[in-house]
């Protein structure tokens, strides 16, 4: 299902929190977060491989400076939302530090593994 939305800025917890009314039965935000919206720019691997090491530089530019460019802005409409759930009666419920760490790695394990699986080996 594809969602038209008025700011495709917005990311898939504020989405599910606000426009779906989460906030009315989900009442905490738990934290820390462990995912972001990412960034990436795909190419088929035979043609990235044969491009020029010049080419491959302002990929590699572009791509850091786009990545650079999304942390710093959704880290402050991260914050907007924040006050926005608060306002519409969340919670914010800290995780302890242990359990944090352990849901990290399972996390990432998980995608990793799941990457592997769909693209094969690296």
């Amino acid at each position: 299902m594809r969602l038209k939305t008025p700011n495709s800025t917005h990311r898939w917890d504020h989405l599910w929190q606000v426009w779906l009314g989460g906030y009315r039965w989900g009442k905490y935000l738990v934290r820390p977060k462990f995912s972001f919206i990412s960034l990436a720019i795909l190419m088929n691997a035979d043609k990235y491989n044969s491009l020029t090491k010049q080419q491959l530089e302002w990929i590699q530019s572009a791509a850091i400076k786009s990545e650079k460019d999304a942390m710093a802005f959704f880290r402050v409409k991260h914050e907007e939302e924040v006050k926005e759930l608060q306002s519409l009666g969340m919670e914010i419920v800290q995780m302890p530090e242990a359990d944090a760490v352990r849901i990290d790695k399972l996390m990432s394990d998980t995608m990793w593994a799941v990457a592997e699986k769909k693209s094969g080996e690296p």
